[in-house]
């Protein structure tokens, strides 16, 4: 079984040109915390980690479906907003970051104006 530098360095050369480098290195971080269940400072203080057969097939399939530019929230299956997890799929809009910011200064004025009456 390859260790998960060899599979870091292999999914960052082979999706670097589609994604860039640094989105390439976070993707990867965010499909091995998904795959493991472990945090990122779980990783980086445990022993060298491996991934069995079937989360090698998952990844390839996941490094594919990135090729066909699919979004990493569809692969993952959710995506974060508000500090919830929200269950995504093709049939479902992802939110954006500008709508979580905007949701967020409405939620403050909202609080904000429940104060001061």
């Amino acid at each position: 079984m390859p260790s998960l530098s060899q599979i870091n360095q292999d999914f960052i050369k082979r999706l670097s040109v589609a994604l860039g480098k640094s989105e390439a290195e976070a993707v990867f971080d965010l499909l091995v915390l998904h795959l493991t269940g472990k945090s990122k400072v779980e990783l980086m203080v445990s022993q060298p980690l491996t991934l069995n057969e079937i989360q090698l097939d998952w990844m390839e399939n996941a490094i594919l479906r990135l090729l066909l530019q699919e979004p990493i929230q569809y692969i993952l299956g959710y995506t974060h907003f508000l500090g919830l997890d929200i269950v995504v799929n093709p049939a479902v809009l992802i939110p954006r970051p500008e709508t979580e910011e905007l949701a967020t200064w409405v939620l403050q004025t909202e609080n904000q104006s429940d104060k001061s009456v």
